[in-house]
């Protein structure tokens, strides 16, 4: 009877047995896991959607960084003029990049705080967007053509400390159907007026605590490590039109041009050197917060219409401390595209 009885039991509460050990064994991973994307949540109120927040601390020299990214969920573009961050009793001024944002188009903002405002390894904040909301009909490619109402962003977060510092890069991608394969060197990382855009997206570089790499291109490159010194991985397929590698060599050629923009902080004065690789044209533009040009690291030598150079191109410049924003413009004139960019000494 005993034995029957003990059948009995097991089978009748086997089940909720198995049902408790399950919750106990989730719980229990979950918590071992506490820098899991279960416990890093970020939400916007309205107008845009944040895809994430990055936090690092860099004790040495006494900074911390709070990332921001989003994107523009609404059907007119608008233009960026601030972001503030609030985290605990610490809250600072940031920068975006880039400004302007079309229809699911991502922004990259950076804000940093003194370390003594950011001790702990989770925090919760929240952060205020002030925007323009463009009303006016769009007809070509750049801001010039909106007419603004004032609009304010705001939102907030949770989020566990990073080993590195987070930088993506907000890509649009656009196309000239005409007869011009390159256009002239912009002076500003701006999409042309007669370009069609196309696809939005973003590049995830390689990043440390003194710099960044990336290297995307189409088939032909995929797999060579030549450049920059990373192996070359196929363009995201969410920026799929840059992976064509038919791109017409004779007119119409509908050249395609993308520019990766992002934001970072300067802690300190520095050294900071760029490096590049591009079929078939490339430059990189930076511009400090308070400038109101911006500067081009390899002086127009990355602008061509042939093939891609066979050095890599290289540029250095003493940076002081702040915000910067910078821009990656490239251009797929003709058949295959690649671009392989490197900086480093934008962290200390």
């Amino acid at each position: 009877m005993k034995s029957q009885s003990s059948i009995e039991f097991l089978s009748t509460y086997g089940f909720v047995f198995l049902v408790i050990g399950l919750a106990v064994a989730i719980i229990f991973f979950v918590a071992s896991y506490n820098n899991s994307v279960v416990s890093t949540q970020c939400k916007t109120f309205g107008g845009l959607t944040c895809n994430f927040v990055g936090y690092y601390v860099n004790a040495t020299y006494g900074y911390s960084i709070i990332t921001v990214s989003v994107s523009n969920a609404q059907t007119s573009p608008i233009s960026i003029n601030s972001i503030n961050v609030t985290v605990g009793s610490g809250s600072a001024n940031g920068i975006c990049a880039p400004n302007f944002l079309y229809q699911g188009q991502e922004a990259t903002c950076v804000a940093a705080l003194p370390v003594n405002s950011l001790q702990n390894s989770f925090q919760t904040g929240s952060y205020s967007i002030g925007a323009g909301f463009c009303v006016s009909q769009v007809n070509s490619i750049n801001s010039q053509g909106c007419s603004y109402i004032p609009s304010n962003y705001t939102g907030s977060f949770s989020v566990y400390n990073e080993s590195n510092d987070t930088m993506p890069f907000s890509v649009i991608v656009a196309y000239l159907p005409g007869n011009v394969q390159l256009q002239q060197e912009p002076t500003s990382p701006i999409i042309p007026s007669n370009y069609i855009m196309t696809q939005n997206g973003d590049f995830v570089p390689v990043r440390n605590n003194t710099g960044f790499k990336y290297a995307f291109g189409t088939s032909e490159y995929v797999g060579s490590g030549s450049f920059t010194g990373f192996t070359v991985l196929p363009y995201p397929s969410i920026l799929s039109v840059l992976s064509s590698n038919s791109v017409p060599c004779s007119p119409p050629y509908q050249s395609i041009e993308d520019i990766a923009y992002s934001a970072f902080y300067m802690p300190g004065s520095s050294a900071v050197s760029f490096g590049a690789y591009s079929d078939n044209a490339i430059e990189v533009y930076y511009k400090k917060s308070t400038w109101s040009n911006w500067l081009e690291a390899f002086s127009g030598a990355g602008w061509s219409s042939g093939t891609h150079t066979s050095t890599e191109l290289e540029g250095s410049n003493t940076i002081s401390k702040g915000y910067y924003q910078i821009a990656v413009v490239n251009v797929n004139t003709c058949g295959n595209g690649m671009q392989a960019v490197s900086v480093n000494g934008i962290g200390q």
